[in-house]
This record gives C-alpha cells, sequence and structure tokens, in this order.
C-alpha cells in the first residue's frame, strides 16, 4: 500500500501507517484494504488469472476490534470469494499483546479456511507454549535479521534458528527483504526455499501485477 500525495508523490507505508495506527484510522483503511483486495482477487480469477495466495496484512487495531469476525463473515457474502485463497498475515507482536485472546481469533479466521502467517517473526518474543498452539500456517523472518546475512554471524545463527523452528512444527517459512543475490543464495543453502524482497519484485500497481500475470500465462 503507498499513499499517492498530490506534492510529495507516493509515499512509502513507513511513513504514513504509524500515524494511522495511533490515531485509530488504520482500522478504516484496512477494512478499505481488505474489500478493495477481495474485488481485485475476483477480477484476477474472472480472467483467468492463478495467483496462488493473495497476503493482507492485518493490523492489531483492527483484529482486535468485537466485531472483526463478523466483518469477515460479511465480506464472504458480499464478494464470494474463496478464501483459501487469502492468508491473513499478523505481527508477533499483536500475538503477545493477548496470547489467548489472539489463538481464539486465529482459530476463527483458521475455521473460515483462511491461513495464517506470522509477520515480522523473531521482533515480537512470542513464547515457545503459545507458539505451540497457535493455528499458523507459515512463519515470516523479519528483514532486520536477513539484511545482514551472509556475514554476520548473529543473525545468520537467527535465521537458522527460526528455520529449523518452522520446519520442526511443520510450518512455511519465508524470509523478508532479500535484496541481493548473496542473500538469496545463503537462505537457500539453508533451506529457506521461499523468498521475499526487492530482489525478485518492487511494489506494483494493479496495471504492472497484470501485465506479469498475463506474461506468466504465455
Amino acid at each position: 500500500m503507498r499513499w499517492q500525495h498530490p506534492e510529495m508523490g507516493l509515499v512509502s507505508p513507513a511513513k504514513f501507517i504509524p500515524i494511522a495506527e495511533e490515531t485509530g484510522m488504520i482500522v478504516i483503511i484496512g477494512w478499505q484494504v481488505i474489500n478493495k483486495v477481495i474485488k481485485q482477487l475476483n477480477e484476477w480469477t474472472a480472467n483467468g488469472y492463478c495467483l496462488g495466495k493473495l497476503s493482507i496484512n492485518l493490523s492489531v487495531k483492527q483484529i482486535q476490534q468485537d466485531d472483526f469476525i463478523d466483518k469477515i463473515l460479511a465480506s464472504l457474502q458480499t464478494y464470494q470469494y474463496n478464501p483459501e485463497h487469502i492468508q491473513f498475515e499478523v505481527t508477533e507482536s499483536y500475538i503477545m499483546t493477548d496470547p489467548e485472546q489472539a489463538i481464539k481469533t486465529l482459530q476463527q479466521l483458521k475455521d473460515l479456511k483462511f491461513t495464517i502467517s506470522i509477520d515480522d517473526f523473531g521482533t515480537g518474543y512470542s513464547s515457545l507454549s503459545y507458539l505451540k498452539r497457535l493455528p499458523v500456517d507459515e512463519l515470516k523472518i523479519d528483514q532486520s535479521f536477513v539484511r545482514d546475512v551472509p556475514g554476520d554471524e548473529e543473525d545468520e545463527a537467527i535465521v537458522r534458528s527460526v528455520i529449523s523452528l518452522a520446519k520442526s512444527l511443520n510450518l512455511h517459512v519465508i524470509a523478508e527483504g532479500v535484496e541481493t543475490k548473496e542473500q538469496q543464495k545463503f537462505l537457500l543453502a539453508e533451506h529457506c526455499e521461499n523468498l521475499q524482497g526487492y530482489l525478485f519484485q518492487r511494489p506494483a500497481d494493479v496495471a504492472q501485477i497484470t501485465e506479469l500475470l498475463e506474461k506468466k500465462i504465455k
């Protein structure tokens, strides 16, 4: 998500999302994003494009709303999409604010056939006793640990540990923030086959992504 500002141009979410979180506007923005993504998913699907799964980030404030699940159910009824095509990403810090409630809410999403990913894993101090109970499908290694590999022994050890932990729990694992061939080579050697970052694709708008999908099916 980017903000197209009339004077500043394209503004990074790193600049405006924290303000939206602080003011509570993130809840409104979050639902706008979900609705727009689902509409676009339906359009791509109707045009024969196969995307696999589309990931949507959920904010802490949004998922903590009392009517969160009710609104998800309403979106399913309104847009008639397949929840198995959607993956929700939640931060580790959200889970640790109220682990029992997080387990309950995430299980409700799982029961609706959505998949769940823990974003920024390794930064939220989660307890392993909770991790094994969480109804999640994937761990995402935070980019702060990927940035200095290979070369930083501590970050290398953390990355190896998260990969090992995920595999031992039968979870998918994906590394965020991959920007160099050296990082890619290191991660693949450590058996982390799912990578995300500017090395592969920079943020793109709908037209650019549609063009990429068109090339894929040709």
